[in-house]
């Protein structure tokens, strides 16, 4: 039986990508620069294969703040200051909350049944406390624990251990973990010996058999596995 919940919140529990948006268009705008989709996914590209980066180890995460924006300028052909488009962008993006549909509902049905609920995140700390707050998720937390603190990102198997031992009585029979990101969170779940949820809204293929647990396309889905007493 499962009683301890471990969740991703960047697209898992927050809607991140709407935020993104959100804070890129304030960003550009703030410099004269027209948001537009093309823009966007070339910042995306930027920025997640150097949170990929990250998570192999190959660089640290100061190197995101200093290199994401550098990168979309050069890609992009555009001219701007990076370090005030940094600074903004995380700015703006510390204001954007946005739950992911049916999110509230799952922590609370959790919750009563008596579940632990722990924050695992590769984001950074405070920015991530002030989104859960401000989306009103915080409440269902015994506690948070993002990478930034810990000194390793997700999978790494440091991450997990520091985790497992931040956790009284935890036992990893009893804990699974949830979240949308398969080299991070699947991958240092099943690493971990956790049993792991993989939340996947679009629908994309499984890479490999055996690359989680579990799957679901809505969290509401999460119900079903704890009636089936997973």
């Amino acid at each position: 039986m499962i009683k301890t919940v471990l969740w991703d919140v960047d697209d898992t529990l927050l809607d991140f990508e709407a935020g993104a948006r959100n804070a890129l268009r304030s960003a550009l705008e703030e410099q004269g620069i027209a948001f537009s989709e093309k823009r966007y996914q070339m910042y995306r590209e930027a920025s997640e294969g150097l949170w990929r980066k990250l998570e192999r180890g190959e660089i640290s995460r100061p190197d995101i703040w200093n290199l994401r924006f550098p990168l979309f300028l050069k890609n992009s052909g555009l001219q701007a200051e990076p370090e005030r488009l940094e600074e903004t962008y995380r700015e703006k993006l510390s204001l954007q909350h946005i739950p992911v549909e049916g999110a509230a509902d799952i922590l609370k049905w959790l919750e009563a049944r008596g579940c632990r609920q722990y924050v695992v995140t590769n984001g950074f700390q405070d920015m991530q406390n002030k989104r859960m707050k401000d989306a009103g998720l915080n409440r269902y937390f015994q506690g948070v624990f993002a990478s930034e603190e810990i000194g390793w990102p997700k999978p790494a198997p440091e991450f997990f251990a520091y985790c497992s031992a931040g956790i009284p009585e935890f036992d990893k029979r009893q804990t699974l973990l949830v979240g949308d990101s398969l080299t991070s969170d699947m991958k240092g779940g099943k690493q971990a010996g956790l049993r792991t949820c993989w939340y996947n809204p679009r629908g994309k293929e499984r890479p490999f058999e055996g690359c989680c647990d579990w799957e679901i396309r809505r969290l509401d889905d999460l119900k079903q596995l704890f009636l089936e007493e997973i």
